[in-house]
């Protein structure tokens, strides 16, 4: 794991290396053979992250997993720092124009890949490789993408339809609960914040419950064999989800709350409610997730940029009505309804890099700086 952290970590320096040498090339005396850059603008979301990733460096000085902490940490310093450099070069809409053609474009391989590839085992796909979560999650986040790009008109529409149906096989066949609720209730966000008329929302509401009331029929199968407890499952303790936050709040509240074990810490030391193993990646909730590795320190900072994005998503609907702030509000409401019932073993379900994205995207739109972004779509010149 480590050696496999380590490559990728050189992979992304050399981009970022090669990203470095452009923006020094636009700022020095050749800037004339290059496009102008569009300033963009970063708002408080990003502060409170950039924060929680020096606390997060700072808490390697005690975690119990030194080696693989260190290589985790330097490799999302570098994505961050591409991120950072992808919003210095280019305008923040053509990169995320970019950045969700190739999210869509990999969601729809990969998800495809693994319906053909991977074993179908206990009602699942991915159950016997424990990865039906991450198939889930890559199928949620390329929906998210195709719903961006036709929003801007940038994908043909038998594309996206083509896409969003083969993300969906893909969401039923793992049946994953927490990515379905969490997109629904995303849903419901996009709904809610649309713009257009009353007749239009109608429509789109219409739409979202035929939808809903569609997958309750097509999962009502899987949804009877949950509750009886087919395949091992235990719907009483959520899949033994209750236990296991129990067992973990009892070691939190024994242990130094404050600033917590340390990165990487809960896959190392942290309790395993289930039999015949030793211990589990991360605690199945966000919140406990990072009070366990980053103490209470890490949860303000945390959930503190999440709202903040979410505030200023909110205020960017409000002043300009575009789609910037219903996007990344619909990532946020997806990041916080997931982190109900999930986790990752290290930092936040919102990666630092994405957060980064997100925030400048809305605090550019609310600068000014894309009044005209909903009608004219994005300039030229992305990566």
């Amino acid at each position: 794991m480590v050696v496999a952290t380590v490559v990728f970590t050189l992979i992304y320096g050399a981009y970022c290396s090669y990203l470095l040498s452009v923006y020094l090339v636009r700022r020095g005396k050749m800037r004339g053979i290059c496009s102008t850059r569009i300033p963009n603008h970063f708002g408080a979301a990003t502060g409170l992250g950039i924060i929680f990733l020096a606390w997060s460096g700072l808490s390697l000085l005690w975690t119990p997993a030194p080696a693989s902490a260190v290589a985790y940490y330097l490799s999302y310093i570098v994505q961050i720092l591409i991120s950072y450099m992808l919003c210095k070069l280019y305008p923040i809409r053509d990169v995320f124009r970019n950045v969700f053609k190739g999210t869509a474009y990999a969601a729809a391989i990969s998800t495809l890949l693994a319906i053909v590839l991977t074993g179908y085992s206990g009602g699942r796909l991915g159950q016997e490789l424990a990865v039906f979560s991450a198939i889930a999650t890559s199928a949620c986040l390329g929906i998210l993408a195709v719903l961006y790009l036709r929003l801007i008109r940038d994908i043909r529409k038998s594309i996206a339809l083509l896409f969003v149906l083969s993300m969906l096989l893909a969401l039923y066949l793992t049946f994953g609960k927490t990515e379905i609720i969490a997109l629904a209730v995303a849903g419901v966000v996009y709904v809610l914040y649309s713009s257009g008329s009353w007749r239009r929302r109608s429509i789109l509401i219409s739409r979202m419950l035929l939808g809903m009331a569609l997958a309750l029929i097509v999962l009502f199968p899987k949804i009877a064999e949950y509750q009886s407890g087919g395949g091992g499952a235990a719907p009483e303790t959520l899949t033994g989800r209750t236990v296991l936050w129990a067992l973990t709040y009892k070691q939190i509240a024994s242990g130094p709350f404050i600033r917590g074990f340390g990165l990487l810490a809960f896959r190392l030391i942290g309790p395993s409610p289930f039999p015949g193993i030793d211990r589990v990646e991360q605690a199945h909730n966000e919140f406990l997730q990072v009070w366990f590795n980053f103490g209470l320190v890490g949860v303000v900072l945390v959930f503190g940029s999440y709202f903040a994005l979410a505030y200023a998503s909110v205020r960017a609907l409000k002043q300009r009505g575009g789609i910037a702030g219903i996007i990344a509000l619909c990532a946020v409401v997806w990041c916080l309804v997931k982190g109900i019932t999930e986790g990752i073993p290290a930092f936040c379900i919102l990666p630092i890099p994405w957060l980064l994205l997100f925030d400048c995207l809305v605090s550019t739109e609310r600068a000014g700086e894309g009044k005209d972004f909903a009608r004219t779509g994005f300039s030229a010149g992305a990566p």
